[in-house]
């Protein structure tokens, strides 16, 4: 699983998401954007950018373990 924030130094997350799923090992992998940016656009640009999920600051780490439970194979 990648955790991505979506304001980082040199390049934002959806950037690096990008290059990571060029990455073989890494296309298939879910995703999560982690960020104090929480307006409904936000949202919808990390969905359509291939986020599985996005998790809003401050964390709530509840809806982190229930997200994290989702990701176990049955």
């Amino acid at each position: 699983m990648l955790v991505l924030d979506a304001n980082l130094p040199d390049m934002n997350g959806y950037d690096v998401l990008a290059r990571l799923r060029a990455l073989p090992d890494l296309a298939d992998v879910p995703a999560y954007m982690c960020s104090a940016d929480a307006h409904d656009d936000d949202l919808q640009r990390a969905r359509d950018a291939g986020f599985a999920g996005y998790w809003t600051k401050p964390i709530d780490f509840a809806r982190v373990m229930v997200d994290l439970q989702a990701l176990r194979p049955a």
